[in-house]
């Protein structure tokens, strides 16, 4: 018996093989390698990258009825990912520079600070030694030997005497009443005083503390 049926007669005439059954007509086949590009009317060009060239993976046959594809190889897909992965590092080192700079003035400021509370305690604790040493009903103690008590004390914290101002009020006012030491020490910034606009070279900070006693 014979088959009529018209598109089995135009295949075998065609070719003499008929079609594979699990090829379906209008669907683009891709070769190994290359993905789909975004889809598109294009016309037939010289251009290997889209299809209807004679290097395009989509052959003539399967065109009928349906817009044409544009196929994109892998290695243009691959150039973009590329691209973007140097796009997103050049961000990330701008983005650590400006954190950067914020962590240098933070721990720039920590160190000014806790330099300065240091001389500020070691200071006080002067203060209060020399208070001590002022109340007590010694006859052999003067103001003299008080100063130099806490002289002595800021040269063994590193600090130099001679920039501290030293007074004493109450000295010998008679048993109960109040005797107070008061130093004053100039703080000079390290790192800060460029930042701040701190141009001259004695620019600085006076840190001043009291301690009171009452005389024996």
């Amino acid at each position: 018996m014979s088959d009529d049926r018209p598109g089995r007669r135009g295949a075998r005439a065609a070719g003499g093989v008929a079609a594979p059954q699990g090829r379906r007509r209008g669907i683009p086949q891709l070769r190994n390698g290359e993905v789909p590009g975004v889809l598109r009317p294009v016309r037939i060009s010289a251009d290997p990258g889209i299809a209807g060239c004679d290097d395009s993976a989509v052959r003539t046959g399967h065109w009928s009825g349906l817009t044409r594809v544009v196929v994109r190889r892998r290695r243009q897909v691959v150039n973009r990912s590329a691209l973007l992965g140097k796009s997103a590092h050049g961000q990330a080192i701008v983005e650590f520079a400006l954190v950067l700079v914020l962590l240098l003035m933070l721990v720039i400021g920590v160190f000014e600070f806790g330099r300065a509370w240091n001389i500020y305690q070691v200071i006080t604790d002067a203060a209060r030694g020399g208070a001590r040493m002022a109340v007590v009903a010694d006859p052999g103690v003067s103001q003299d030997s008080v100063f130099a008590t806490i002289r002595n004390a800021l040269s063994r914290a590193g600090l130099n005497p001679s920039s501290a101002t030293i007074r004493i009020t109450g000295w010998r006012s008679g048993t109960g009443t109040p005797a107070t030491v008061t130093i004053q020490f100039p703080y000079t910034f390290v790192f800060l005083r460029p930042l701040m606009g701190w141009t001259s070279q004695s620019a600085a900070i006076t840190l001043a503390t009291a301690f009171t006693m009452r005389n024996e």
